[in-house]
């Protein structure tokens, strides 16, 4: 039974390029072993209680191991070697820019990454890209993401924008704006809603400022408060796809 599974083609639409590079190449890379066993320990989620803290933590470890434009543009081609695998025939990878020594070039590191892939090369997957905002980063962050993700969409090289991060930190309504206007460059957006209870007032908030393209998660749209059944509504109404 696993090996058809493992042989169905398959379609991936959450992929984080941070959190889907391997503690393999990692090693490739002759980057230290405490370093790879300290995002190990950090994504075993035998001994995982819950606590989203952890899985940041082990985002920002990965962030500084990844420190070169050359390294990136590998762990972009490392990532898509491996889902093709798994035998994925369409990757939607997402990504936060960080200055890699600045945004651009970060954003180039990705491209040729996927560009120079081999299985892309030899037609076996096709990879698409979408630029993560950070909700817990400034508006002004947000911004520079955006104008990125217009020049490069009209190139056909990013199909649109995600709005993510640590669901703790920041309000989904303060980016209701460059949401919109990446709507009206014709990008597409998702949006990570409801990862974590007690929210759900804001999730309507923002739900009527911005209906998203697509929805991440929301794994507390339930029947546990007035809001949480409102939000749920909301998006059942307006037939907005969930993934991940």
């Amino acid at each position: 039974m696993n090996s058809f599974y493992y042989n169905l083609p398959k379609i991936e639409l959450h992929a984080h390029l941070s959190g889907s590079i391997s503690s393999a190449f990692l090693k490739r890379e002759s980057i230290t072993n405490r370093d790879v066993q300290n995002i190990n320990s950090s994504f075993d989620f035998e001994t995982w209680n819950g606590d989203m803290n952890r899985c940041f933590d082990a985002f920002r470890t990965i962030h500084k191991l990844i420190e070169t434009p050359e390294i990136l543009e590998r762990a972009t081609t490392s990532v898509i070697e491996e889902f093709h695998q798994e035998n994925v025939i369409l990757l939607e990878l997402r990504t936060t820019l960080r200055p890699i020594p600045t945004h651009r070039s970060y954003l180039n590191a990705v491209i040729k990454g996927m560009q120079n892939a081999p299985s892309v090369l030899d037609n076996k997957i096709y990879v698409t890209l979408i630029l993560s905002i950070d909700r817990s980063k400034s508006l002004d962050e947000a911004l520079l993401t955006l104008e990125l993700a217009k020049e490069y969409y009209s190139n056909g090289l990013v199909s649109g924008i995600d709005l993510s991060g640590n669901p703790l930190v920041g309000n989904l309504c303060d980016f209701v704006p460059v949401l919109n206007t990446a709507r009206s460059y014709g990008l597409k957006t998702t949006v990570h809603i409801a990862e974590t209870a007690d929210q759900s007032e804001d999730w309507c908030k923002f739900l009527r400022l911005h209906l998203p393209d697509r929805l991440g998660h929301g794994i507390f749209l339930t029947n546990s408060d007035e809001n949480s059944v409102l939000a749920r509504e909301i998006v059942l109404k307006s037939q907005i796809p969930l993934d991940g």
